[in-house]
């Protein structure tokens, strides 16, 4: 009996085991913009504020310099404050940083197209429609990031005024590329 007993014991540890495994495949990724305890707190709210706060786009820039902090230092202690936060997915700070990297490259190709005078669109609506659908954060990073060398190339900064269109025609609007870092 000791020996079957022995036996049932090893099985039954390798059916939890089996189970644990396959939840945990089931789980899958959580969305950013999803993972909060409500609509408002969630991951990607974390890390939109951190990046509007005063000084704090220039401190990611160029790290911390003063203090030493790198970029990896900033996305981590960036991760701690989604922890805080009770957000349910834990973010790393490797993750952060990527995450911070796509909201970049996406805040370049919508000032891209739009210094490309919107490729074909001329209606404001129409415009600020197609900008959210390329970067859909656009609008509460370009106080912080549009004046910063690395979206704006120097000669045309003193040249870029806000968008004042009349006619409201979209000729061939091509809002196909979708947001790749959502």
């Amino acid at each position: 009996m000791g020996g079957s007993f022995v036996l049932w014991q090893a099985m039954f540890q390798q059916q939890q085991e089996s189970a644990s495994v396959a939840m945990n495949k089931n789980k899958g990724r959580v969305l950013w913009q999803t993972d909060g305890p409500t609509p408002e707190i969630n991951s990607m709210a974390v890390i939109i504020d951190w990046l509007t706060k005063e000084g704090n786009y220039n401190r990611w820039l160029g790290g911390d310099k003063q203090n030493g902090t790198t970029k990896m230092g900033i996305a981590n202690a960036i991760s701690q404050v989604i922890k805080d936060k009770r957000i349910m997915s834990e973010r790393q700070g490797r993750d952060i940083h990527i995450k911070i990297n796509c909201l970049e490259q996406q805040f370049q190709a919508v000032t891209d197209w739009l210094n490309q005078t919107g490729a074909g669109v001329t209606c404001e609506e129409s415009i600020r429609e197609a900008v959210k659908q390329r970067c859909s954060y656009y609008y509460k990073l370009v106080e912080f990031m549009s004046d910063r060398a690395n979206t704006t190339p120097l000669s045309t900064i003193s040249s870029i005024k806000p968008l004042e269109i009349i006619d409201c025609e979209v000729s061939g609007i091509g809002v196909d590329n979708k947001s790749f870092c959502s």
